[in-house]
């Protein structure tokens, strides 16, 4: 570092690094015990030494292709350290925030942002959108910057999020909801089991239970199942959804229930990432 610091020593006023007998660094990262990645929080200002000692920053080194990426991560530590969701060197935090969009507040215009654990529960097409942004203001973060294992820059690696709602997938026979507020229990029975899969809602009313028959297995779409068919409102195009997220935040699977339209419900599973069929059905 200290002989990279001397070749460059123009841009400190020709300071003499090598007369330095020791020195403490921060570049651009925080300090973590031995062998663990950093977390993840990179913002697209973030620069790091390049060629003949120009600048260059996560934003440039995001838009390159995916080959010269990997090369300039591998050949320059430099950009490991300013770009670590970039060069896929980091883990990333549920709780880390980046720049969504600007809201109007009295006269003003205010930055506001979201963290990784409300992205992972929006929709794919959704998420897309904000993983793509490359702008962010006041030096905040970009939602790939934040989020790289969530928008998917980092294929394959840690994606234990993903590892457990795929054993709860596997291991879940039925799902049930009962909301005390609006007596409304939802039951997915055969969960996962494709066409023997149905929905159906129970609407308790003085004691007296009605059921709605909210249709069977349609489709997948990543971790989102489709149900239609039913006999409700006599549509069979009226679709029902199950939602499946995972997060870091919970010791065992919770469940929620909103009503979409009056044939239609979003029945949304939130699994622990470490889940591993143990901890018993919601």
């Amino acid at each position: 570092i200290i002989e990279g610091l001397q070749s460059e020593n123009w841009k400190f006023g020709y300071y003499n690094f090598s007369m330095m007998d020791s020195m403490t660094c921060s570049i651009k990262g925080r300090l973590q015990a031995p062998n663990l990645l950093p977390m993840c929080g990179e913002k697209p200002s973030n620069t790091f030494l390049f060629k003949r000692g120009t600048e260059k920053n996560c934003r440039w080194l995001r838009n390159r292709e995916k080959s010269q990426k990997e090369s300039i991560c591998e050949r320059f530590p430099s950009a490991n350290l300013a770009c670590p969701s970039t060069c896929c060197l980091c883990e990333e935090d549920p709780k880390e925030e980046f720049f969504v969009d600007y809201a109007r507040v009295g006269r003003s215009w205010v930055s506001e942002t979201e963290n990784c654990s409300w992205l992972s529960e929006k929709e794919p097409h959704e998420r897309e959108e904000y993983c793509k942004k490359s702008f962010a203001p006041d030096d905040l973060k970009v939602a790939s910057g934040a989020c790289p294992t969530t928008c998917g820059l980092c294929d394959g690696k840690n994606d234990k999020c993903q590892e457990g709602i795929d054993v709860y997938i596997d291991s879940t026979s039925s799902i049930v909801h009962y909301d005390v507020t609006t007596r409304v229990a939802v039951y997915v029975n055969n969960f996962g089991g494709g066409v023997y899969s149905s929905m159906a809602a129970w609407v308790e009313n003085s004691g007296n239970w009605t059921s709605s028959d909210m249709g069977y297995f349609y489709e997948r779409d990543g971790n989102t199942f489709l149900y239609g068919g039913g006999e409700e409102c006599g549509d069979g195009n009226v679709l029902s959804k199950v939602v499946l997220v995972a997060t870091e935040d919970l010791e065992s699977p919770e469940t929620f229930v909103s009503q979409t339209s009056e044939c239609t419900y979003e029945f949304k599973v939130i699994i622990p990432c470490d889940f591993d069929g143990s901890d018993g059905e919601p």
